[in-house]
């Protein structure tokens, strides 16, 4: 119920405040195991991605926002995990991984935090790692924010990890092809 609620919620507040526009929703496969993996611009962007996928979906989010009460209150409900930052936070892996391995789909920022320059970073080996573990496929997405108040969600097609037992330049290899994938929508999305 929670779930239908904030949807609906968030396609009012995306159709009020902003013109947000959506190709390759259909890209998205109908069920998980998945991870949603994107760039990360603004606070709005885990509400965008969740907006913009059609199916049920949460995200691993920092810690400190548990600590907001109605904003914690809605990711209880909706499982969100938390991460604490700025070290290997093991249970929110093991989380993230039983909740894959259960058939999930988890939004991902594979930079790790947000980046308002738009030149996508360098990723931390999270997004990987849990691909890897959960042998559950990643789709690209970027979000192309501008000063007007309009946003487009460009989503990709679904890359497939390798084995569980690759090797560490297999899985340097996948990184790479979900970054160039991710940065493949970015100029998309520049030329409009």
């Amino acid at each position: 119920m929670i779930y239908l609620i904030l949807h609906f919620g968030l396609k009012v507040v995306f159709w009020i405040k902003f013109s947000a526009k959506i190709y390759g929703a259909e890209k998205v496969p109908a069920g998980g195991p998945l991870l949603i993996a994107s760039n990360h611009v603004t606070n709005w962007d885990p509400f965008l991605v969740h907006r913009a996928v059609p199916i049920r979906m949460a995200f691993m989010a920092k810690e400190e926002l548990f600590k907001i009460p109605v904003l914690s209150w809605v990711m209880k409900n909706e499982k969100v995990i938390p991460v604490r930052r700025g070290a290997a936070d093991r249970n929110a892996i093991r989380l993230a991984i039983a909740a894959l391995k259960s058939g999930r789909v988890l939004g991902i920022f594979p930079e790790g935090t947000r980046n308002q320059s738009g030149e996508l970073q360098d990723f931390q080996p999270g997004m990987t790692m849990l691909a890897v573990k959960a042998q559950c496929g990643v789709v690209p997405t970027w979000l192309e924010w501008s000063f007007k108040g309009t946003v487009r969600v460009y989503i990709g097609d679904l890359i497939h990890p390798p084995a569980e037992d690759s090797s560490k330049e297999e899985q340097v290899a996948f990184t790479e092809k979900v970054r160039s994938k991710i940065l493949e929508l970015g100029e998309k999305a520049k030329e409009g």
